[in-house]
């Protein structure tokens, strides 16, 4: 199941490589998950369309990286409250995040329910930026 769920997510980066052309300058994402093999993929698919990774297994890497990037995409399950801290953080940084979840009942204004492809996180992501919404 994981494997089908990396090669979907490998094969939707392509396309929307083919969507959206590389920036001059490129977008800089933090990908906060406390899943190395999620991780690994999210960084080669953001990388894949042109954007700057930085990537944070765990809180307090994420907390002293939001300053220096452009959007950041954090799961909420992360143990012990990790996602609502980083989400908590990116918004006393005023840093638009997106959110990663499987529980229907958090809400928040960019939001992404796990399982997904890596189209609907990227979306989610570039609108993030664009609207500067927190």
């Amino acid at each position: 199941m994981l494997v089908l769920w990396l090669l979907t997510m490998q094969r939707f980066a392509v396309v929307i490589r083919s969507l959206y052309r590389k920036r001059e300058v490129p977008m800089k994402v933090l990908l906060v998950n406390d899943d190395l093999c999620v991780l690994t993929v999210l960084a080669k698919c953001f990388e894949h369309v042109g954007w700057d990774v930085v990537i944070a297994g765990g809180v307090q890497k994420a907390e002293s990286s939001i300053p220096d990037v452009d959007v950041v995409v954090a799961d909420y399950d992360i143990p012990n409250g990790g996602g609502k801290v980083v989400v908590a953080s990116c918004a006393e940084h005023h840093k638009p995040v997106v959110v990663l979840t499987g529980d229907e009942r958090v809400t928040h204004q960019h939001i992404v329910l796990k399982p997904t492809g890596f189209n609907l996180i990227f979306q989610a992501a570039n609108e993030a930026v664009t609207s500067k919404s927190l």
